[in-house]
């Protein structure tokens, strides 16, 4: 799934390889703060390295440290 660091992937496997949620995903493609290509009204990809230099880029997350679950 995350082998290609190129392809784009929906915001439900980017989510998955941030360990965010997918909907903190959204808001920030909303937001303009991780690149995203929409295609249509529901389909939005994300390239994981673009995400991943903006996320690093924008301290808007920790990057390396997996989210906390209880």
């Amino acid at each position: 799934m995350m082998d290609n660091t190129d392809a784009p992937v929906s915001a439900v496997e980017i989510a998955k390889f941030m360990g965010r949620n997918k909907f903190t995903i959204l808001r920030w493609a909303e937001a303009g703060l991780i690149p995203c290509t929409r295609l249509n009204a529901r389909v939005i990809l994300f390239t994981p390295s673009l995400v991943k230099a903006a996320v690093s880029a924008q301290s808007l997350g920790r990057w390396n440290e997996p989210k906390k679950t209880s």
